[in-house]
């Protein structure tokens, strides 16, 4: 089962929550994710800094790829619309 490193950003005024989904790396268990995360702050907030404009990183998370359906979350993938 594959890792994935979520980041989840603060509400906007709007009370809107986005989240940034890394497909790249993935992880072969939770302790490779957090330890990736951990090693590679400023790659994490740079990519949140290129994609976000005025949004604070709320917290960094480890979650299994299979597990994101009972969150409500649909990656955006190649060839859907969002």
């Amino acid at each position: 089962m594959q890792w994935i490193l979520m980041v989840l950003l603060t509400a906007n005024t709007n009370g809107n929550r986005e989240g940034f989904l890394w497909h790249d790396p993935v992880f072969q268990n939770k302790e490779q994710c957090i330890q990736w995360a951990q090693n590679n702050p400023v790659e994490i907030i740079g990519a949140v800094d290129y994609y976000y404009n005025n949004w604070t990183i709320d917290r960094v998370v480890c979650v299994r790829e299979d597990r994101l359906d009972n969150f409500g979350i649909k990656p955006y993938t190649k060839g859907t619309s969002t």
